[in-house]
């Protein structure tokens, strides 16, 4: 029993040390951030959406989901400016890279996919990030 106890201890304290929380966002065509969801129809079906991402300490590329909450865990080690490419577990969407940003004012940082810059061409832009706000307002005479 103490070999359990101890076994399921040393696997929660290894994964704070090896990864941080970072939440995940769309930067809209407007400036705003959307969070991402964490499912998308991809080739005509509802997929779980990953994060790939090289990592300093293995030469492959890793891949890691995106949960839920709009949260991804990446190793400590991951730089600011580091870029990531957005994807399912078997299909990368090399048009659809993500840039990773330390923030001070918060636990934990961000990985952004601006929809004018890196992933303009992303086919799982949300149609929220589409419009634009000033395309909607009505004039009157």
């Amino acid at each position: 029993m103490k070999i359990a106890l101890s076994a399921f201890v040393l696997t929660v304290f290894s994964s704070w040390a090896f990864a941080d929380d970072y939440k995940v966002y769309w930067r809209c065509l407007d400036g705003h951030l959307e969070a991402m969801e964490a499912h998308a129809k991809l080739n005509g079906e509802e997929t779980p959406l990953y994060i790939h991402y090289q990592s300093t300490r293995q030469p492959a590329w890793q891949s890691t989901p995106i949960s839920l909450r709009s949260l991804v865990s990446l190793p400590v080690n991951t730089q600011n400016g580091d870029f990531v490419v957005l994807g399912n577990q078997r299909q990368w969407l090399l048009n659809c890279v993500g840039e990773v940003h330390h923030n001070p004012v918060y636990h934990h940082g961000n990985v952004i996919f601006n929809v004018t810059r890196n992933a303009y061409s992303c086919p799982l832009i949300p149609q929220e990030c589409h419009v634009n706000p000033s395309a909607n307002k009505q004039t009157t005479p």
